[in-house]
């Protein structure tokens, strides 16, 4: 007789073990027997297949199957006005400091090698060197002087395992007219699956950039070009014109007589 037998592990690992039980009934009365491991019931041809050592269970070794590993990268930012107001506005301006927090995890049993997360800050930001963390690996760039970029060796990490990495970036000051958001994305490869851009968790978009918006920047702007254009409001933009009209005739007079 052949059974198939199917085990549900929920998570286990091992041992198991399986040991049947074969009865019968007939005219002079009932018989049973317990399984032993292997096929011989009476290994050792004793006649007696039921001492000690005959009725083994017969061990299970399960097969686990390592899944191909799958990568997520989620990117938070985060403006805490103890910490990074420098102008002390209570926004987010030019001149803040504005910091991020990138989650790496390996959703699968298989692990992941060889994990590298780059970033490349937005380029109206500069990386404040130094502020460059990471739970697992090391920092390559980022933390030495001259830096621009940040890379994080995280080595492998293992199935249902993940890392964090952190830094901050500088708002630069000034900056150019018309731009109101502050926009970044990192990414993280490694040698046994495909690149995976960040995502910010926030929104409902997948694998879209973090975004952060400034405070007040079209009023600072506006408040610029205000200043370099100059105002009469006595005499008028025709009288002023007239005065110049005046001058250029009289200079071009001079120049002739």
């Amino acid at each position: 007789m052949t059974l198939t037998v199917r085990f549900n592990l929920n998570g286990a690992s091992g041992p198991f073990s399986n040991l049947a039980e074969a009865s019968a009934d007939s005219g002079s009365g009932s018989t049973s027997d317990v399984s032993d491991n292997g096929t011989d019931p009476d290994s050792d041809r004793d006649g007696n297949p039921d001492e000690a050592g005959e009725n083994d269970p017969t061990p299970i070794v399960p097969t686990v199957f390592l899944a191909q590993p799958a990568m997520t990268l989620t990117k938070v930012s985060n403006f805490d006005p103890a910490i990074h107001d420098n102008d002390g506005s209570g926004d987010l301006t030019p001149g803040d400091l504005l910091g991020y927090t990138i989650s790496v995890s390996n959703i699968t049993n298989g692990d992941a090698l060889d994990v590298v997360v780059n970033d490349m800050p937005d380029a109206n930001t500069s990386l404040v060197v130094g502020s460059v963390t990471t739970s697992q690996g090391a920092v390559v760039n980022g933390n030495t002087a001259g830096d621009s970029a940040i890379q994080v060796n995280i080595g492998t990490v293992v199935g249902s395992g993940g890392a964090t990495v952190a830094f901050e970036v500088m708002i630069n000051d000034p900056i150019p007219a018309g731009v109101t958001t502050i926009e970044n994305q990192g990414r993280v490869s490694g040698s046994n699956f495909t690149d995976v851009l960040s995502d910010d968790p926030t929104t409902t978009t997948v694998s879209d950039p973090t975004v952060d918006r400034l405070a007040a920047v079209a009023a600072a702007v506006s408040a610029a070009v205000s200043v370099a254009i100059p105002v009469f409001p006595a005499w008028g933009v025709p009288t002023v014109a007239l005065i110049l009209i005046c001058l250029v005739a009289w200079r071009r007079r001079m120049t002739l007589g």
